[in-house]
């Protein structure tokens, strides 16, 4: 804790911001391991080695290498990506967040999307919060669009999901309204590769659309409870809807029917009554 709050402040005090933070932790946590690995320290000393020596020689080290070393090109990266940011032209924002809108949602609050959420969070350390806000869309757009998906099926008489994933949709809907990606994860699995596409077109388009309009949360998360936050919030909304309409109409065109036998198999699963079993002597 000590050398990670100490990077943290030497990385405001010069001005390499949240994204020095993030850097400077891990920079923190491979200083304590290396003075775990190497310091030797008497037997008599050794309990001193969790309560004073591996914190201040973990700070040190970090703190001078984020002071000497990491800090100045981090900062003056920092103040080159918020520049960037500010001067994207139209076909620009609308390439970076279908970028976005892609990462953010094609492995379901993964890696991946964690790995886009800390840069996007970075910037809107430094004012910038489109980036983020194309994040908070792409989370969303799965659950709806493969809400949207079973009542478009019914129009056109296309039957994609079974009982049991009809039931998972009364779950995932709410969940996805506030950014909760994983209650889609179920029929996610049961077709990978059609619902990473249409995931991934959805997010796409909305991402694109809702940086283009310049949809703007000003807090990092929670779905439709930051639409409040925002100075246009009809461009959310609308990329919202647009997103999870076209994330519909791919996954219910990739989508094949589910056929009698898969529903005849489940049915048969779910007449299964435990009441029914025996154990005999």
């Amino acid at each position: 804790i000590a050398p990670g709050l100490l990077v943290g402040l030497i990385s405001r005090i010069i001005g390499a911001g949240f994204l020095g933070g993030l850097i400077g932790g891990y920079v923190a946590g491979w200083a304590a391991m290396l003075v775990i690995a190497y310091v030797k320290v008497p037997k008599w000393a050794a309990g001193l080695m969790p309560t004073l020596i591996i914190p201040f020689l973990a700070s040190l080290i970090a703190g001078l290498f984020m002071f000497y070393v990491l800090g100045g090109p981090i900062a003056a990266g920092t103040v080159w990506l918020t520049g960037y940011m500010k001067t994207l032209d139209t076909s620009q924002k609308f390439l970076y967040g279908m970028i976005i809108g892609v990462l953010a949602s094609v492995d379901y609050g993964g890696a991946i999307n964690k790995t886009v959420f800390a840069f996007v969070l970075a910037l809107q350390a430094e004012g910038i919060n489109e980036p983020i806000t194309v994040l908070i869309l792409a989370s969303m757009v799965t659950p709806m669009g493969y809400t949207l998906a079973y009542f478009l099926g019914k129009l056109v008489h296309k039957n994609i999901y079974t009982p049991l994933e009809v039931e998972t949709l009364k779950t995932a809907f709410p969940m996805g309204l506030v950014e909760i990606t994983e209650g889609s994860l179920p029929i996610v699995l049961n077709d990978l590769w059609r619902s990473v596409v249409a995931t991934g077109v959805g997010g796409a388009v909305g991402g694109g659309l809702s940086m283009l309009w310049g949809a703007d949360s000003k807090i990092p998360a929670s779905g439709l409870f930051a639409v409040p936050t925002m100075s246009r919030p009809w461009a959310f909304i609308v990329a919202l809807i647009i997103g999870s309409v076209v994330t519909a109409l791919v996954y219910l065109i990739l989508k094949k029917p589910v056929s009698a036998t898969d529903l005849q198999e489940e049915k048969e699963e779910e007449d299964l009554n435990l009441k029914d079993l025996k154990i005999s002597d």
